[in-house]
């Protein structure tokens, strides 16, 4: 019995042993990080304070980045922070009378970009005071009429460009700048008086203005850009004011029923193909004038006087007045 009491006890004792090992294993760390939900960590914390801040920015217009989109009627606008003033930026709507609001939000309405880009249902637009740069017609084939208001400074770049049935237009006294294509394709506009305050006419404004008959000149011009009246198939005078030193390439190019235009005394350049293919009958060139480009008179058909005064241009000859009678060009 002793014998057998001897093994129980060895027997019991390598038993404890290897339990106790397996326990202290279990409590030995694994190396990997424990997981943890949502709902273990943080679940006592408050997170509405977060949301409702971002919606806060997104409704202030002074915490918003200047390219954020709100809408207001049938308008889509942005704000300026740097004058703190609204762009339209597009409109909506199907109507084909339109106005433009003076103040959103109580800030005035200063800019414009492409509001009623091809809108072929758009016939009437009337904008507000305090708009200082007009643009965004660009393509509306139905627009008749529209008012430029006084605070006006610049007519953008293909402001209304391909405006076909705009005929009529009364541009404001405090205008400073015609853009780039501002008026070009508008093939039913007439007639155009440009106040004095603008002084600067970029190219091809009224370039492709075939019904376009008489236009009026700003006196502080000083360039009349490239291509600038090209293809005003009906123009049939200008005054070129007495400052200008340019006319820059193609500027009258195919004007068929220009048939007289006095150079200013100023003028010491006249471009390539300046005047090709006009009805001028007479010219004279000015005497400070120092470059003439290639063709500047060429296809001028019925051009029968050719008076030049100016003895310091560097080369003038035949080219510049190709397809004219020869009697005409004597002496080239």
């Amino acid at each position: 019995m002793r014998k057998y009491a001897g093994k129980i006890l060895l027997s019991f004792l390598t038993l404890m042993l290897v339990c106790g090992l397996e326990v202290r294993a279990q409590d030995q760390p694994t190396g990997e990080e424990p997981e943890y939900t949502t709902d273990d960590v943080g679940a006592d914390q408050d997170t509405d304070n977060t949301e409702g801040d971002g919606e806060q920015a997104q409704d202030d217009p002074e915490q918003t980045d200047s390219d954020a989109r709100y809408t207001y009627q049938d308008f889509v606008y942005s704000y300026n922070k740097n004058d703190d003033s609204i762009s339209i930026v597009k409109y909506t709507g199907t109507s084909q009378t339109v106005t433009v609001p003076a103040q959103i939000d109580g800030k005035p309405v200063r800019y414009m970009g492409e509001v009623f880009y091809k809108n072929k249902k758009l016939r009437k637009v009337i904008l507000p005071e305090g708009i200082l740069v007009v643009s965004g017609f660009d393509g509306c084939k139905n627009l008749k009429e529209v008012n430029i208001p006084k605070s006006c400074t610049r007519i953008d770049n293909f402001a209304f460009a391909d405006c076909k049935n705009l005929a009529k237009l009364t541009l404001p006294g405090g205008l400073q700048e015609i853009g780039d294509f501002a008026f070009y394709n508008c093939s039913k506009l007439k007639t155009v008086r440009i106040p004095n305050t603008v002084r600067t006419i970029e190219q091809d404004a009224f370039c492709g203005c075939a019904a376009l008959q008489k236009v009026t000149l700003p006196s502080r011009l000083t360039a009349i850009a490239c291509e600038t009246f090209k293809g005003c198939k009906a123009l049939k005078s200008i005054t070129i004011p007495s400052r200008v030193k340019v006319i820059e390439d193609q500027a009258f190019e195919n004007c068929k029923k220009l048939t007289k235009v006095k150079l200013p005394g100023a003028l010491t350049s006249i471009g390539y193909k300046a005047f090709k293919g006009c009805g001028l009958k007479s010219i004279t060139i000015p005497g400070k004038v120092t470059y003439v480009g290639a063709n500047a008179f060429s296809g001028c058909t019925k051009l029968k006087k050719i008076t030049v005064k100016s003895t310091k241009i560097a080369e003038m000859g035949a080219k510049h007045f190709s397809g004219i009678d020869k009697e005409g060009r004597k002496g080239f």
